[in-house]
């Protein structure tokens, strides 16, 4: 188990968050805030995959393109090529 001491500030916060019966303790106030600050850290920490995503996408769709547009060009510029 941690003690802490915490600021005069912070301790009014946490009793406030508990006698507006939105939580049942000041450990749970403490529990949801760390609980938070650790979603935040892992966003902030961790780059989301849809910029990756969308930039790995564009780059398969421009291969795509680029080796479907010389076939196709070959395939119109000599059509009996093929036979």
């Amino acid at each position: 188990m941690i003690n802490l001491s915490l600021t005069p500030e912070l301790e009014r916060f946490i009793n406030s968050a508990v006698k507006r019966g939105r939580y049942s303790s000041a450990e749970e106030v403490v529990s949801t805030a760390l609980q938070l600050l650790q979603e935040r850290e892992m966003e902030t920490t961790t780059p989301t995959s849809e910029p990756l995503l969308s930039e790995l996408t564009g780059d398969l769709i421009g291969a795509i393109d680029s080796q479907a547009e010389p076939h196709h060009q070959s395939q119109i510029g000599n059509p009996q090529s093929q036979f």
